[in-house]
């Protein structure tokens, strides 16, 4: 039995303990002979008890599948070399001539992982096509949605963590560094690289150029110049703002125009309120000494 599943090599051995702890010690499997190649199980069972042990197998974990090679009287065929048994002994040597020339039986094929460097080296002597497709399918079925399901949790989480305010905003955005190459959905370069491009840069540079613009009191002096220029109507206000905004537009993006907009009308604000609460203070003023009097 192969397991035609993609493993890290510093956890193959836990995985494949914990595996025979699990499948083949808790069921009680007999076999003559059981042993590991990599990340890879040879196990020897009776014919009629190929469909059980496979079961068995393939109920260790929903991601990983297990196929199964038959051999014949002198072996079988495992990756580059073939395993003998002789008097409940197992033997092996590597394999030179195929024992099938017609169809591409009895074959040594390497399949190469599309988006990565990784991969699968077998060797089967049914004919090559009916193997690659059985494990085609095998990968197909196991992979299905399991991209958009892990990204689908790490926005959840990062969505759960921004709403009850775990952490702090900032260490919640950089959540995806860790978990997107962890959970195999984009590689650590690609994952920092969203990080650094255009779109993110102009919201980084509008927002430090508001900051700027406020730390220097800038804000302030625009606030009173649109007010003293256009007065403290509400539509002169809206207009004169507006006309800061288009001009300030016309030399930046408008995604920058709008965070340097944001602390100039706050001033405007803050001024306007001012002016209101020292109207209504002075009429109270008059109001007394009229009363007063």
């Amino acid at each position: 039995i192969k397991m035609f599943s993609s493993l890290f090599l510093i956890l193959a051995n836990i995985v494949l303990q914990d595996l025979k702890q699990e499948i083949v010690t808790t069921n009680n499997i007999v076999s003559p002979f059981y042993f590991r190649y990599v990340n890879d199980i040879v196990l020897s069972v009776h014919k009629d008890k190929v469909e059980n042990v496979l079961e068995l197998f393939n109920s260790y974990h929903e991601r990983k599948r297990f196929t199964v090679d038959f051999g014949d009287e002198n072996g079988i065929n495992f990756l580059d070399v073939k395993l003998m048994r002789q008097e409940r002994r197992l033997s092996s040597t590597f394999i030179k001539d195929h024992a099938c020339e017609e169809d591409h039986c009895g074959v040594v094929y390497k399949i190469n992982c599309l988006d990565c460097e990784s991969s699968y080296i077998g060797q089967t002597k049914r004919k090559l096509k009916t193997r690659i497709k059985e494990q085609v399918d095998i990968r197909r079925s196991t992979s299905e949605m399991e991209d958009e399901v892990r990204c689908a949790f790490v926005v959840l989480l990062m969505g759960g963590y921004w709403v009850a305010d775990c952490f702090p905003m900032a260490v919640t955005s950089l959540i995806p560094i860790v978990l997107f190459p962890a959970l195999g959905i984009l590689s650590t370069a690609d994952t920092c690289a969203c990080y650094m491009n255009d779109t993110i840069m102009v919201f980084i540079g509008g927002l430090i150029l508001a900051i700027a613009i406020e730390h220097s009191n800038l804000h302030l002096r625009i606030a009173l110049g649109v007010m003293k220029t256009v007065g403290c109507s509400h539509a002169r206000l809206l207009g004169g703002l507006c006309a800061v905004t288009t001009f300030i537009s016309m030399w930046v993006s408008n995604t920058a125009a709008t965070a340097m907009m944001v602390p100039i009308i706050f001033a405007v604000l803050r001024e306007l309120e001012q002016v209101l609460n020292d109207f209504f203070c002075l009429i109270s003023d008059s109001m007394y000494e009229i009363l007063y009097k």
